[in-house]
């Protein structure tokens, strides 16, 4: 033996050679866990009370603890309507009813390069505190260690943003009911089982401003209205809420035909997020006007788009780095 090791056989009868073994155990301190994955909330947040009071409904996991409870709520609307701000805002408005965390992932889902669960499900695993040595060989079985390792905590949240179809979201659904999944989307994912809000429909634009005409199929009275309302908020300095309505009004002037008009509401809406830094949002608007312009030829003018798009999203990813790197640092 080497190194100072020794072993003591005195008072031991031997017959033959005798081998020692020396077995050193390795202490391992506790596994570190990521389960504050929260980005911050947005930086001013206006309206939507009603939908907020929604969502801390469905968030509670002191609710029923049966099948019935709500597992997953999925706020669904038009890209750039507010979907990712109205869930961040309740999520940290509800974070205290979570002590056992909070998991975040953009999935990504309408990006050329999704986010596929696989990937997720590996980042939730180490935020979990399993070590890269004790991940299993299969995805079945990092699955089942997910909802194993979920099944050991208390309540936690979990936020699935940017989602664009059910599959994305069905293979990192807890096996508890005392957990909460929150998920976006533009789409309506049918068949996933969820409470859907829509925010297509701007309630708090309309019952406030007087503008509720769309429902009564004058739209062309609807997008006029939907512009006085962002007027009034650009006058009230609430850059947030004049992007909503502009958002509104775009959607409100392609029901009526209105391609141009549509456009240029869509870029008032853009300018809007722009401003405030909201860089998420302004790439869900770009994104959504390259899907306008591809759709009526306008291939160039659509090429730039896209390049606007992936910029903003970009500048929305190192806004969030930035953001985490001084949590760290705190």
């Amino acid at each position: 033996m080497s190194g100072g090791e020794h072993i003591d056989f005195r008072g031991g009868a031997f017959h033959g050679p005798v081998t020692g073994k020396a077995e050193q155990h390795h202490h391992y301190g506790p596994v570190p866990t990521a389960m504050s994955a929260l980005p911050p909330p947005p930086a001013a947040f206006t309206g939507r009370e009603r939908h907020v009071r929604e969502l801390l409904d469905s968030l509670d996991p002191d609710g029923d603890g049966t099948a019935e409870a709500v597992l997953v709520s999925a706020v669904g609307g038009f890209g750039g309507v507010g979907k990712t701000a109205l869930a961040l805002h309740t999520a940290h408005a509800a974070r205290v009813r979570f002590p056992g965390g909070v998991l975040f992932a953009n999935m990504r889902g309408y990006d050329e390069v999704r986010v596929a669960p696989e990937e997720t499900v590996l980042a939730f695993l180490r935020a979990l505190g399993v070590r890269s040595e004790d991940l299993p060989a299969t995805q079945e079985q990092r699955y089942a260690l997910y909802r194993s390792a979920l099944n050991d905590r208390e309540p936690v949240l979990i936020i699935l943003d940017n989602v664009s179809d059910a599959g994305q979201v069905t293979p990192l659904l807890p096996g508890s009911t005392r957990h909460r999944v929150l998920v976006t989307s533009r789409d309506s994912l049918d068949s996933l089982t969820a409470r859907l809000i829509n925010l297509d429909v701007l309630p708090q634009d309309e019952a406030v401003l007087g503008v509720a005409l769309k429902d009564l199929g004058d739209l062309d009275a609807a997008a006029n209205g939907y512009m006085d309302a962002a007027d009034i908020f650009g006058e009230l300095g609430d850059r947030h809420g004049e992007a909503r309505a502009w958002t509104s009004t775009g959607q409100a002037l392609l029901d009526a035909g209105q391609f141009q008009m549509a456009l240029q509401a869509f870029a008032d809406c853009d300018a809007a997020y722009s401003e405030l830094e909201a860089w998420h949002e302004a790439g869900e608007v770009r994104w959504n006007i390259a899907l306008l312009l591809e759709s009526h030829d306008h291939v160039a003018e659509s090429k730039k788009a896209w390049l606007s798009a992936a910029d903003a999203f970009s500048r929305a990813d190192a806004k969030e780095d930035e953001a985490k790197a001084r949590e760290r640092a705190e």
